[in-house]
Formats: C-alpha cells, sequence, structure tokens
C-alpha cells in the first residue's frame, strides 16, 4: 500500500521557498546599494558639481513654466518675486570660481556671480552676490542666494569671499561674529529668489534687521 504523505509537509516547501526568496530579495537590494555607493564614491562627484546639476535642474523647471514664458506678466517697482530670476541670473555665475568650505563636517560651496562692485547709477553704493549650496544630514540639497549691500558712501574692500563666509555662517550656525568695520545690508534668498532673512553690519557688528531691497531695480537715491 502506497505510503500517504503527512499534509504539513507539502505545506512546508512553499513557506521555504518563500523565505528563501525573501532573504535572496533582501540580499540583493543590499548589494545594489552598496554597489550604487561605491560607484558614487568612485566617481568622486564634487559638491561644485552636485550644486551645479542642482542649479541645471532649477533653470530647466523655470524654462517649461507656462507662468513664467507668459508674456502677460511684467515686472514692475510694486512686485516682491522676480521673473525667471535663476534664468536671468545663470550667465552670471562663475562655477570655475567655487569655493567648497568644510566647517566640522558640514560642507558648503560659495559660488560668485560676475558683477560689477558699483552696479548701480548711484555710484555710491558697492554691491555683490553670491550662491550658496549644501546639503543637510539628510543630504537633502538647500540653496540660498547671498546679496551684500554696502551702505551709502561706504567700502565693501577687498576681500568679498570673507564677507561671506562669515555672513552665511553667521546665518546658519545662529553665530554673530563682526566683520571688521564693515557697515552694510546682508540679505538672504531662497532657491526661488523669495527673501528669507536679512542683517545689518554697522561698524562690522552683525544683527537682524528688516531690510527691503530690489538688486534688479536700480538704485536712484
Amino acid at each position: 500500500m502506497e505510503k500517504i504523505k503527512p499534509a504539513g509537509t507539502a505545506i512546508h516547501f512553499p513557506t521555504l521557498f518563500i523565505i528563501l526568496f525573501t532573504i535572496f530579495l533582501i540580499n540583493g537590494c543590499k548589494k545594489k546599494s552598496t554597489q550604487e555607493d561605491m560607484t558614487l564614491k568612485g566617481n568622486n562627484i564634487s559638491l561644485t558639481q552636485i550644486a551645479k546639476n542642482y542649479f541645471t535642474n532649477l533653470a530647466n523647471k523655470e524654462k517649461e513654466s507656462p507662468l513664467l514664458q507668459s508674456s502677460a506678466i511684467k515686472q514692475t517697482k510694486s512686485t516682491n518675486s522676480r521673473i525667471t530670476p535663476i534664468l536671468k541670473i545663470s550667465p552670471c555665475v562663475l562655477w570655475d570660481n567655487a569655493t567648497e568650505q568644510d566647517r566640522n563636517g558640514f560642507d558648503y560651496v560659495i559660488i560668485p556671480l560676475k558683477g560689477n562692485i558699483k552696479p548701480f547709477k548711484n555710484k555710491s553704493f558697492e554691491f555683490f552676490r553670491n550662491i550658496i549650496f549644501y546639503q543637510d544630514k539628510t543630504k537633502k540639497a538647500n540653496m540660498v542666494i547671498l546679496e551684500v549691500l554696502s551702505k551709502k558712501d561706504q567700502s565693501l574692500g577687498n576681500d568679498l569671499q570673507k564677507i561671506a563666509i562669515t555672513s552665511f555662517e553667521n546665518k546658519h550656525f545662529s553665530h554673530s561674529q563682526s566683520i571688521e568695520a564693515l557697515n552694510a545690508s546682508v540679505i538672504f534668498y531662497n532657491e526661488n529668489y523669495l527673501r528669507d532673512t536679512s542683517f545689518q553690519l554697522q561698524n562690522g557688528k552683525w544683527a537682524p534687521a528688516r531690510i527691503s531691497f530690489r538688486s534688479d531695480l536700480d538704485i536712484n537715491q
């Protein structure tokens, strides 16, 4: 007489197959992730290149936006937003002059924008702009735009990068480090060129200040 297999034995094989398949899938995903990490490290992508890719994506999104392409949009002194701001400043970005900074494991890159130190009709003011890019602990990309405007008849000096570094670190780390005897306004914008926060330097002393300024509109007084 043929022996009948216990039902329990038949059930174990599908269960075992599912367990083995799951283990294989998990190990495969881990291996793929490790390979991707190794590829990324192997490519040695600089923070500057990551910033450039991020900026390019922002510009492409702006270019593809029907709202920004509309000819009905007119920029006036009363508006708070700038029309296609990233596309407008794109030709001015000096990627070859980017400098990467490391502050106790926090990395960021400063990219200057081309421009005359006295770009306005009123030559009593000096002015410069930088783009600053960094990643937070979760590797989320962040980009800010820094503008520094001197007080009337005051000079920003020759070390603009030092001003940018100190200003950004003061904001990011909630510091209040002085910047020599500088008299200027410091304004930070988000990646859409909308005002985020602002500060003033009075004889070098750093302090929060409510400053409203449009560098895309000329200074006439």
